[in-house]
């Protein structure tokens, strides 16, 4: 859950109350809401730019391990404010981690290779 990373990260941080009943968390939950169903800030519902629950996960989860973002990332609101540059930059960390997959492996094709000419 988005609270339990956060105090993961900062036992102190201001989160709400796991209680539907809370404001703040019913404040949370319309955010979440409105980012599945409208998208970044300023997004309209005939845009279709909503996120989908499982990329909103995926997102939660990458901002809330990243050393800049997880300080930053405090609450739907912001999470909402910030989606666009933070699918981007989650986005560019799995390219260069496939990138680095494949530079590996290249290498290691290349040992092999070398052996198996010098058998």
């Amino acid at each position: 859950m988005f609270i339990d990373l956060i105090l993961e990260n900062n036992p102190r941080a201001r989160t709400p109350k796991k209680d539907p009943a809370d404001k703040k968390m019913a404040d949370w939950c319309t955010e979440l809401e409105r980012l599945h169903r409208l998208g970044p800030v300023g997004a309209v519902e005939n845009e279709n730019k909503g996120y989908s629950w499982k990329e909103i996960w995926n997102i939660i989860n990458f901002c809330q391990q990243d050393d800049f973002w997880k300080t930053n990332i405090l609450s739907p609101g912001k999470l909402r404010k910030q989606i666009i540059k933070l699918e981007n930059k989650m986005k560019r960390a799995e390219n260069f981690k496939k990138d680095e997959e494949i530079s590996i492996l290249q290498a290691v094709y290349a040992g092999a290779k070398k052996e198996e000419e010098g058998s």
